[in-house]
């Protein structure tokens, strides 16, 4: 089976991606209060109260963790994409309202990232998912 440049290509975004999105989770997880804490004083003089801020904040880590494996593996890629670009729309969301126009674009070059992975999943071939798929196909 000779595997394409579009399944090489798709294959080494999604496990750059992947390995950025779970250093994000594994770095950050282990000083989850400090996070929180840090958030909480970035998001201080915006609208949002501090309870949504703080929720958000404890739960940002895990999600990066599970959506970086998800990706790096290419276990449920599909549903992980999904969730890093939802991610994604609501980091997007709050760098906008603290008008961090530096981090916002960033955001979206990951979302176009999420985004271009998504749309060219028919080129996901060196995977676990795929791999499996293509075993029970067999």
């Amino acid at each position: 089976m000779k595997i394409s440049n579009e399944s090489i290509g798709h294959a080494l975004l999604r496990v750059g991606l992947g390995l950025d999105f779970l250093a994000h989770g594994l770095s950050r997880i282990g000083q989850l209060p400090g996070f929180a804490e840090t958030m909480k004083g970035m998001f201080a003089k915006s609208f949002l109260r501090e309870p949504l801020v703080l929720v958000t904040a404890y739960a940002i880590p895990p999600v990066e963790l599970v959506v970086g494996l998800g990706i790096v593996l290419g276990l449920l890629l599909r549903p992980a994409l999904i969730a890093g670009g939802i991610e994604m729309w609501i980091l997007l969301f709050g760098s906008c309202l603290i008008q961090q126009w530096d981090m916002a674009a960033f955001q979206l070059i990951y979302l176009l990232l999420l985004s271009l992975l998504l749309a060219t999943l028919q080129h996901d071939r060196l995977s676990i998912g795929a791999i499996r798929t293509r075993a029970g196909e067999h």
